[in-house]
């Protein structure tokens, strides 16, 4: 080949490298530099451009969108960061913004989130933590003829409301809006808490509460009625009635519990002196717990005991009129026996003891003389008459001065022959 063609073919071959290495040294400052890739989703990515649009972060371009694809009804981007670029983790946020205000060519603003998260790594960062502006076709959707009659019809529904005494009422609201921020700063601050967390524990456990009504919504009819029910029971003459009753109750129940405290007052004195004697129980109770220990036997044994004495008392009732009867016909002899009989055997003699025991001295007497005597026993036997017993003698006593005393005695002596007639 000749000269002059070698050295052609060598300087377009330089030229073409000399561009190559331009456009590389753009594209890759560094060629052996790693970059990151972040893939994530987005609701809507109409506002990007087709290709090579910028990933910025605090307003920094550190990266590229280098493709996009439709995953459902959603869009992934893949974004290829500088190397160097902050690591992203799980928690970083993405958002699709506009250059100029609703529109213009967007990019991406990403936050690469904290430090304390784990790293994103090949995971997509869900849809959660992105975000998409709203374009300035789909805000001007609000300016449609129909959305214009909405505005129309909105704008005179204020202009009637505000109007006449509304007016007036509302900028009086409005001079003391002031002082009532004021005054609502420290409920704000206390239903804040003290810790800055209760009132949002509160609204997680009314959310919680509610997912539980929600969950009972077919039992909520039959709250409602009870609900009714109880509602017009409150409202009734029952209640009214029992309103008026409840001064009269609340008077009892103060003087009650004035006698309670009096009461109260006065055993306390007691229960301070039978604290020695409670003290002096315990070596009691102590000595009797081996007595009560060795009864438990005995007690254990009654059981056969108890169970025949219940056997025999069973019959009890049965034998009941028949002892009742023979009681009612013991009842005059008892009777007598108590107003004649036994007066007269506890009345003292002259030697001032009862006469029941010289009746029995007599009688002890009587039985000594009317014993047989003699060697063989020839003796006579002693017979005693009625005078013997009873002092009177012959002739007998009348029995109408006897029915003086005692009429039922005086008949049961003239039947045996012991009165006069």
């Amino acid at each position: 080949m000749p000269v002059r063609d070698r050295r052609t073919l060598v300087g377009a071959f330089v030229t073409v490298a000399a561009v190559a290495f331009v456009l590389l040294a753009w594209q890759r400052p560094n060629p052996f530099a790693t970059h990151e890739t972040v893939h994530a989703l987005f609701a809507d990515a109409g506002g990007l451009a087709a290709i090579g649009a910028d990933v910025r972060m605090a307003g920094t371009t550190v990266g590229k969108v280098t493709g996009r694809r439709r995953v459902g009804d959603h869009a992934e981007l893949t974004l290829e960061l500088h190397p160097g670029t902050a690591t992203i983790h799980r928690d970083a946020r993405a958002e699709i913004r506009p250059r100029l205000m609703f529109e213009g060519t967007a990019y991406v603003d990403l936050s690469p989130g904290s430090a304390s998260a784990p790293r994103l790594g090949a995971a997509v960062l869900p849809l959660a933590r992105t975000r998409v502006y709203v374009p300035i076709a789909d805000a001007l959707e609000v300016l449609r003829p129909r959305s214009h009659a909405n505005l129309r019809q909105l704008s005179r529904s204020l202009s009637e409301l505000t109007g006449g005494p509304v007016a007036g009422q509302m900028q009086s609201a409005l001079r003391a809006a002031p002082a009532l921020m004021r005054s609502a700063a420290p409920v704000a601050a206390a239903a804040r808490g003290s810790h800055s967390r209760e009132l949002r524990e509160a609204i997680t456990g009314l959310a919680a509460t509610t997912r539980a009504v929600a969950a009972q919504a077919g039992a909520l009819p039959d709250v409602e009625d009870s609900s009714a029910q109880t509602a017009q029971a409150l409202t009734g003459t029952a209640l009214d009635s029992s309103l008026a009753k409840l001064p009269a109750v609340t008077a009892r129940v103060r003087d009650t519990a004035s006698a309670l405290h009096g009461a109260i007052a006065e055993l306390t004195p007691l229960a301070a002196d039978l604290r020695p004697a409670a003290a002096q129980l315990a070596p009691t109770i102590a000595r009797v717990k081996p007595l009560l220990s060795a009864a438990k036997p005995a007690l254990a044994g009654a059981g056969p005991l108890i169970r025949n004495l219940r056997a025999g008392l069973d019959p009890a009732p049965a034998y009941a009129p028949a002892v009742s009867a023979a009681m009612a016909a013991m009842e005059p002899t008892l009777s007598t026996a108590n107003d004649s009989l036994l007066p007269a055997l506890a009345k003292p003699t002259s030697l001032g003891t009862p006469a029941y025991l010289a009746f029995l001295g007599l009688f002890a007497g009587g039985g000594g003389a009317s014993r047989p005597f003699g060697v063989d026993g020839q003796g006579h036997f002693m017979r005693f008459g009625l005078r013997f017993l009873t002092g009177a003698g012959q002739p007998l006593p009348p029995c109408s001065l006897l029915a003086k005393v005692n009429q039922q005695l005086a008949d049961q002596l003239s039947n045996a022959g012991g009165c006069t007639p």
